[in-house]
């Protein structure tokens, strides 16, 4: 019997983000693939983010690591650039930024559900989501560390 796919939904599809479920009788859990940031350099430089970067040039080497390593986070930093925090997010990111860079199963940051999945699809394409009070307010309610 083939293992069935769990697929992260509102994140772009790619195999890295598909593992197959356990099923019976199998012990293979790997932890990395757990994880939401594998790359601990990048998971460092998302953690120095948001206790507030030393200057422009941090930036753009978090930029090129992200883009190599984990380029979905692309969209939220440009967002969070374009808002004006280069060097240090506001209150309510740096909590996500720190916990983005945990070595810890990405299910603990949030619980997905057809909710969460409408609020994700609305993070990636909205240009001022910031501004949107019941898309935070849903955010805030789903995912407490925000």
């Amino acid at each position: 019997m083939a293992p069935h796919l769990v697929i992260i939904a509102g994140l772009p599809s790619s195999p890295r983000l598909h593992r197959p479920l356990r099923t019976k009788g199998k012990k293979e859990d790997n932890h990395s693939d757990r994880i939401l940031i594998k790359s601990p350099h990048l998971r460092e430089a998302l953690k120095r983010y948001g206790e507030g970067l030393t200057g422009q040039d941090e930036w753009a080497q978090l930029l090129v690591v992200a883009e190599k390593e984990a380029p979905f986070i692309l969209p939220l930093l440009r967002n969070m650039a374009e808002e004006g925090h280069i060097i240090k997010p506001d209150e309510p990111y740096r909590a996500l930024f720190k916990e983005l860079a945990k070595a810890t199963p990405a299910c603990a940051l949030c619980h997905l559900g057809p909710e969460m999945d409408s609020i994700i699809k609305c993070l990636m394409t909205e240009d001022n989501v910031t501004q949107m009070s019941s898309v935070m307010k849903a955010l805030a309610e789903q995912c407490p560390l925000w």
